[in-house]
């Protein structure tokens, strides 16, 4: 069992990360950025490699939520192909990402109240 000094340094961990949430959505063209397999995209060279071989990424939609609740969005002007589904997709990313925050809090708060008892 964590001790009560554990469990607050495991929430002063996680708190930087909590301070907001942030969603991006992209469209493009991700060929120069797949995995040398074939297997999937190389997420860690997927900015950089796109805009050095002229790739086509793009800014769908973003949304950062404040701690406190306060929200800010971004959502394209330009006309594509799939906005709606890619809307959709951004949305369900946005409520995913909340329900993954909120069951981290709880997990810690859990820790918290066993550490105390």
């Amino acid at each position: 069992m964590a001790t009560f000094k554990e469990a607050l340094q495991g929430l002063a961990n996680a708190t930087a990360d909590l301070s907001s949430l942030q969603v991006y959505t992209y469209s493009g063209d991700v060929n120069s950025v797949l995995t040398g397999d074939g297997g999937g995209i190389d997420w860690d060279q997927l900015f950089t490699k796109s805009k050095a071989n002229s790739g086509t990424l793009k800014l769908v939609a973003a949304t950062k939520v404040q701690f406190d609740g306060d929200t800010v969005n971004f959502q394209t002007s330009e006309k594509l192909d799939r906005i709606e589904e890619m809307l959709r997709l951004h949305e369900q990313s946005v409520n995913n990402s909340r329900m993954a925050r909120q069951s981290l809090v709880q997990f810690f708060m859990d820790g918290l109240k066993n550490a105390v008892k």
